[in-house]
């Protein structure tokens, strides 16, 4: 109980070494000949590899989650798929106004902030002045 209640994943290890206590004793006492215990202590030896690796491989998987949870979507690729599928006519209007034209000059600085107004999707973000 002190081991388990330090470490919960060591509670699994101390019942494999339990477990193999239990039986390596029950081989002494039968007197059972080497080569069962020989056999025996590879059996073990195999089984706790096996929940070593199974373990390590849950570590990563629970690293990856947390990767991925924590990494940041990159919109490049849908930025220029949607910049492919625009028309080349889109927003010349907009380039015909004469506020826009005043706010796009770059020798004009008296006009600082450009509102565009419309529904999302309309192409309001790729208006930017140069």
């Amino acid at each position: 109980m002190f081991f388990e209640s330090l470490s919960p994943r060591s509670a699994n290890k101390i019942s494999v070494i339990q477990t193999d206590l239990t039986r390596h004793k029950a081989l002494i006492n039968s007197e059972v000949p080497l080569a069962s215990v020989i056999q025996a202590y590879e059996a073990r030896e195999k089984a706790y590899q096996e929940y070593e690796r199974m373990h390590q491989f849950q570590d990563w998987q629970n690293f990856e989650g947390v990767r991925v949870a924590l990494s940041p979507y990159l919109y490049d690729n849908d930025l220029e798929a949607f910049r492919k599928e625009c028309q080349v006519e889109s927003g010349q209007w907009l380039e015909e106004e004469d506020d826009f034209k005043k706010w796009s000059d770059p020798n004009d600085h008296s006009v600082r902030l450009f509102w565009l107004q419309g529904i999302p999707g309309a192409g309001k973000s790729s208006a930017s002045r140069e």
